[in-house]
């Protein structure tokens, strides 16, 4: 395994979890009972046809299949890598073999009383009870836990999702403890191409801290024939029916069309 190199000492625990969703059924599986390799999700070949994982002919993103997906979504959505730089990776280091174990031992052994409960349930109880895939806990430089289950290994890819913003989060917030990020100059001087936009005059601090305040809409615009009307994913109407009237509400260059159009819009 790689990261770049920080040169500040953090803690950084990274939960790689993926929530039982739904699934009609009375009692959901388990982490054990929905494992990717428990379940037989995409292994032999070709796979056996009640066991394939496809896109968009498969529910991939239902659960228990979830599980698979996220170690596998390069295979099933377009995807573009982000180049990490031309420097070489820098490896992680790891503490003493020894004091792994120790460390990972007196971890796993940690009690707490999750909230809304009545029972305490160890560290490593908590892992399962979470559907978790992979966690890797950094301290003062070096691992000092190392967990995979499900479809994730040491050298396998996942899904990040809203963790982005947490992982992200914080390294701006190592980069403002050592001076090399301003946290109160507008976002659009770090990113011109939001210029003009509703981000473009909220500070970095804002923006970090999701109090930038911004009456902002993701909407599905569907024009009906009849009455012409606009409706709005949070179930407002506008009676619009051009596309100046829709400028009026925020600024876009799309044309409606007759049926269905897609948009999304930043109101200040």
């Amino acid at each position: 395994m790689t990261q770049h190199k920080f040169s500040s000492c953090i803690c950084l625990w990274i939960l790689l979890t993926v929530m039982a969703s739904g699934t009609g059924a009375a009692t959901p599986l388990d982490a054990e009972n929905s494992d990717p390799k428990a379940l037989g999700w995409m292994q032999g070949f070709p796979p056996p046809t009640e066991k394939l994982i496809t896109q968009p002919d498969s529910n991939y993103f239902s659960f228990p299949k979830l599980r698979w997906s996220v170690c596998h979504l390069r295979e099933l959505l377009p995807t573009k890598p982000i180049s990490r730089g031309l420097g070489a990776p820098v490896p992680l280091k790891y503490s003493r073999k020894r004091t792994l174990e120790k460390a990972s031992d007196e971890i796993d052994a940690l009690t707490f009383t999750p909230i809304g409960a009545s029972e305490e349930m160890s560290w490593q109880e908590s892992l399962f009870a979470n559907y978790t895939d992979g966690i890797l806990v950094l301290h003062r430089g070096r691992v000092v836990y190392e967990r995979y289950f499900g479809c994730l290994e040491e050298d396998g890819k996942h899904a990040a999702m809203s963790m982005t913003k947490s992982v992200t989060g914080l390294l701006a917030e190592i980069m403002i403890a050592e001076g090399d990020l301003d946290d109160t100059v507008t976002v659009d001087t770090i990113i011109p191409e939001i210029a003009g936009s509703a981000f473009a005059s909220a500070t970095v601090r804002e923006v970090m801290d999701m109090t930038t305040g911004l009456n902002t809409l993701k909407i599905m615009l569907i024009q009906t024939r009849t009455s012409g009307c606009i409706r709005v994913r949070q179930a407002h109407c506008q009676n619009l029916k051009t596309t100046a009237d829709l400028t009026a509400i925020g600024n876009t260059s799309s044309k409606l069309n007759p049926k269905v159009s897609m948009a999304k819009h930043s109101i200040t």
